[in-house]
């Protein structure tokens, strides 16, 4: 005969009912952490595509074409940009005779004034201002239109600043020459992707002069 007790039913069925209670609180709090981080990651993946919703951008792409308007490459327009010096250098030229042309047609000399603007940034914008406060071209169209010939563009070394050349012809509204003068600019440039659909619009290039210096040389 055995010295070992008997066992006690009711003492077993409780010890295993508490071991199945304990498993049910486990799992439970097992899934209510698992829900909890599912939440976490459900928040921070909204958030994510909501930032990423007002961070969008538009990327215009430069179609090059042959002489029968073939395409020949297409790709967007920032990297082709920034590896083309002869475009800035027209587009630096394009900006010069925009803002130093004088035409005999007010709605002519406005579309000119327009264009520039919408290629000047930072404390180009003031410059311009001031310069055509203090001179205005739709008074000097009253008397006399002024043609632009640039000559030199050069860009300074490791910078992103031009230095441009050019002759200003001044005639008459009959046309005959006045004078020709000669001035020099210097202009800080830079190419920025266009943020909205307004801006690309506007400048689909996004070349932007930034800063202007500009003198009449003797």
């Amino acid at each position: 005969m055995s010295g070992r007790a008997p066992e006690n039913p009711y003492l077993a069925a409780r010890l295993e009912w508490n071991e199945r209670y304990h498993g049910f609180l486990r799992a439970k709090r097992n899934w209510q952490i698992l829900a909890i981080v599912l939440v976490g990651v459900n928040a921070g993946l909204g958030g994510a595509l909501a930032w990423a919703a007002t961070q969008s951008r538009v990327v215009p792409y430069v179609v090059e074409v042959d002489r029968l308007r073939q395409a020949l490459a297409i790709g967007p327009a920032e990297r082709s940009r920034a590896s083309d010096a002869a475009l800035l250098r027209y587009q630096l030229i394009e900006f010069i005779r925009r803002t130093r042309s004088v035409v005999s047609d007010g709605a002519a000399e406005k579309q000119l004034l327009d264009s520039a603007y919408s290629q000047a940034s930072g404390s180009a914008v003031q410059f311009l201002n001031e310069h055509f406060q203090a001179k205005s071209p739709f008074v000097v169209m009253r008397e006399r239109t002024v043609s632009v010939q640039v000559t030199t563009v050069l860009q300074l070394p490791a910078s992103d600043s031009w230095q441009v050349q050019w002759i200003e012809t001044q005639r008459g509204l009959d046309g005959a020459v006045h004078k020709q003068e000669r001035w020099q600019a210097l202009l800080r440039a830079e190419v920025r992707a266009p943020e909205s659909e307004e801006e690309l619009l506007r400048n689909p290039l996004g070349f932007y002069v930034t800063d202007i210096q500009w003198t009449h040389q003797l």
